[in-house]
């Protein structure tokens, strides 16, 4: 999946890049593992903001 994600043809290289970054890619795999299981996401609406009024100087 995170090979999928980085849109690398190599898993070597998904691997070399984030050994890399410092990451455990067998760690990764797991943290992955773990939302992929989850199910889906409820998504939580957000009231509508209105942007706050700016006052224009000298006009």
């Amino acid at each position: 999946m995170i090979q999928a994600i980085l849109r690398h043809e190599n898993a070597t290289t998904t691997e070399k890049y984030l050994k890399r970054l410092g990451l455990d890619p067998e760690k990764l795999k797991t943290a992955v593992e773990v939302f992929e299981n989850r199910g889906l996401a409820k998504v939580i609406p957000f009231g509508k903001k209105t942007a706050p009024s700016v006052a224009v100087a000298g006009g």
